[in-house]
């Protein structure tokens, strides 16, 4: 008998379509929404970096400006004039009313940057003043709003200079010279007055440590402070000590996350203490070299191009190496308050502590000036920073193995970290003076073109570890001369070197025979 499935209708195999079904095409749009979105995400990210990065530079560019013209200003005044400077024992009654920038003699100059001001649609607040021996009224800084009214600026009010560097007496201008100085942050709820108001309430007069107050939200993060005699000028911490803030600063309008470019500055009035040629440009009569330029200590010079400690930075592979053994706690100003704690220096043969207020050190002194340079080198350029004491104490270090660094804007962050940490340690750590392995490892670097060296003092001990004398100056120099030539190096190195507090012959021989400048800070 027939099975029953003989006589069934045959079924037709199936096929299914070509293509995505319903499920597989559900779940291709959903992905590809999330691949379109994360594309997008990352391109938002992206252009967010790029723009954070060209803000960034923006601000860069204009501190680096703004802080070479104050710097040139102060550095040409005879003295600067303050709001409520404190009287101090030593100083005479009349120099001291000349420091007053309420004095009387200045009430036509504050009135004219104030009618400036007004008929810009801007206020200016005075901060400091400058007497210049050239002119017979003073240059004044001030603050105000900047041009887009979201923060502040630092306000110029006197002569225009001409591009020979010399003043056109005949006309006073209102210009800005740091745009952006931000707003300083809150700390509980962010209410308070509208900038405009909040500057007109801005107290910029100087309590008995020569120092403005702490500022307060929206006031201006921009705080200054002098010396008795009204010579010094540096920018200092506009905030209590608690918080995060260590520096005034720029800052883009409008930006709530840490984009900040801080402002290291320190000045001081000379111009009674050097002699100018035919240009007015101050000369360095301490150089091997033909050398014109600012005698001090400063980032940039007049011209645009960086310097360490006044030697020009023309390499774009440069390494530092800097002294941080305990010498550089010397302080070389003093003042003549007395703050709550005693503070460890060294006085040339041993440490001491005092309650007497330093206003700078030697090793502050470094870090201002590293600070100025490191902020101030375009992004690209190649640095390298060692800092020398004795093996074994926390300031015989290196960043990176001493290696070159590429610098950008996070890199930059990394060697001013490095800068700061130099004073870390308690002083009595900080080590003697043994340059040796750092300058080793600097005339090994092939990819290096120049190198910036400073130090303090003598060294404790020479290249074979026995005692330094007079007798070991050449043959320490003929060293390393050699190790700067052929057969050991393609591309000799320039070697700049600085000394501060002495003449150092060993390092002179260096710097005359290794195509470098050497000079002497005292």
């Amino acid at each position: 008998m027939p099975d029953k499935n003989q006589y069934q209708r045959p079924v037709k195999a199936q096929h299914h379509a070509a293509g995505y079904g319903l499920a597989e095409l559900i779940i291709s749009v959903a992905a590809g929404s999330v691949l379109i979105t994360g594309t997008a995400i990352g391109m938002r990210s992206i252009s967010s970096s790029m723009d954070a990065s060209d803000r960034l530079t923006s601000l860069r560019n204009s501190a680096t400006t703004g802080l070479r013209l104050l710097r040139a200003e102060t550095q040409r005044s005879l003295h600067l004039m303050f709001l409520n400077q404190p009287n101090e024992d030593g100083v005479g009654q009349e120099q001291k009313n000349l420091t007053q920038l309420s004095h009387s003699d200045y009430d036509q100059s504050l009135t004219d940057c104030a009618t400036l001001a007004e008929e810009n649609n801007n206020n200016f607040k005075p901060a400091f003043g400058m007497k210049m021996a050239e002119l017979d009224h003073p240059v004044i800084y001030g603050l105000g709003l900047a041009r887009n009214t979201k923060n502040f600026a630092l306000l110029r009010c006197g002569p225009a200079l001409s591009g020979d560097g010399r003043y056109e007496v005949e006309k006073v201008i209102l210009s800005s010279v740091l745009e952006n100085i931000g707003i300083t942050p809150c700390i509980d709820a962010c209410s308070g007055d509208d900038l405009s108001t909040a500057l007109q309430k801005l107290d910029l007069t100087l309590d008995n440590e020569n120092r403005n107050a702490s500022r307060a939200y929206p006031e201006p993060a921009f705080a200054f402070e002098t010396d008795e005699a009204a010579k010094m000028l540096r920018l200092v911490d506009p905030t209590d000590a608690t918080d995060a803030v260590l520096h005034s600063f720029l800052q883009p309008p409008g930006v709530k996350r840490s984009l900040r470019v801080n402002l290291n500055f320190l000045a001081y009035a000379r111009a009674d203490k050097v002699n100018r040629d035919e240009s007015s440009l101050l000369t360095n009569n301490g150089s091997n070299a033909n050398f014109q330029g600012t005698n001090g200590l400063s980032g940039c010079n007049d011209d645009g191009g960086c310097t360490f400690f006044g030697i020009p930075v023309d390499s774009k592979a440069i390494q530092l190496i800097v002294d941080g053994s305990g010498s550089m706690s010397t302080c070389i100003a003093w003042g003549n308050n007395y703050t709550a704690k005693n503070r460890t220096y060294y006085n040339g043969s041993r440490y001491f502590r005092t309650r007497q207020n330093c206003l700078m050190t030697r090793m502050e002194s470094l870090q201002t000036e590293l600070r100025s340079l490191i902020e101030s080198l375009e992004n690209g350029t190649q640095v390298s920073l060692q800092s020398f004491s004795s093996p074994g104490y926390y300031n015989h270090r290196s960043l990176r193995d001493g290696q070159l660094i590429t610098l950008d804007d996070i890199s930059r962050e990394e060697v001013l970290e490095f800068v700061s940490s130099l004073s870390a340690s308690p002083v009595t750590n900080w080590g003697g003076t043994r340059p040796w392995d750092s300058l080793n490892l600097a005339f090994s670097n092939n990819e290096a073109t120049a190198i910036f060296f400073m130090t303090d003092g003598d060294p404790n001990y020479d290249r074979n570890g026995g005692r330094w004398s007079n007798r070991d100056f050449q043959p320490t120099a003929n060293t390393y001369i050699n190790l700067n030539s052929k057969p050991n190096r393609s591309q000799p190195l320039e070697v700049n070197t600085v000394s501060v507090g002495q003449n150092s012959e060993w390092l002179k021989l260096i710097s005359q025979g290794a195509n470098g400048i050497y000079k002497m800070i005292d």
